[in-house]
């Protein structure tokens, strides 16, 4: 029988392994919670400890924001995890160019579809080009699209809880 090093078996039962590269056969999906195992609502230490972050991008008076790694996908400009200070929690998490919501919506999907996949989705009425949708599985949060005028396809989307206080 093989033995296992105490300091994997314990980092493995606290989730101190650092998460598999994206590959492209597998889908990366902004679930209603997060996005894999990073998730709205974690401290500093949890967002760390998942391993798919990079070191603080900016600190302002309101968040901490980071960046997930390359291995996660390309991802658009000004692409982060939000940290309220005010919390202490992740409330917005920005998606990378290949992740798509679990209704397969994502960058470069039509309004149309957008609309048929969230038939609760509404346009914001102080950010025209911003449309948001409740997160199916979880009350406390809501996606949020952005939608070219131009094209009509989401340009960017990202995860946000009720109390987010980071600007996005």
């Amino acid at each position: 029988m093989a033995r296992i090093s105490p300091v994997i078996a314990i980092a493995a039962t606290v989730g101190l392994v650092a998460a598999a590269p994206a590959s492209a056969d597998v889908p990366q999906v902004m679930h209603s919670f997060g996005y894999k195992h990073l998730l709205l609502g974690m401290s500093p230490r949890q967002v760390w400890m998942t391993g798919l972050i990079t070191m603080s991008m900016i600190v302002d008076e309101e968040c901490a924001y980071f960046t997930l790694k390359e291995s996660e996908g390309p991802s658009a400009p000004n692409t982060f995890i939000g940290l309220s200070r005010t919390t202490g929690e992740v409330t917005v998490i920005d998606a990378t160019t290949p992740t798509r919501t679990p209704r397969d919506i994502g960058k470069g999907s039509t309004l149309d579809e957008l609309q048929a996949a969230y038939p609760d989705a509404q346009q914001d009425v102080a950010h025209p080009t911003r449309w948001i949708a409740d997160a199916p599985e979880n009350p406390a949060a809501q996606y949020v699209f952005t939608v070219s005028t131009f094209t009509g396809e989401v340009g960017a989307y990202w995860l946000e809880s009720d109390d987010n206080t980071c600007p996005n």
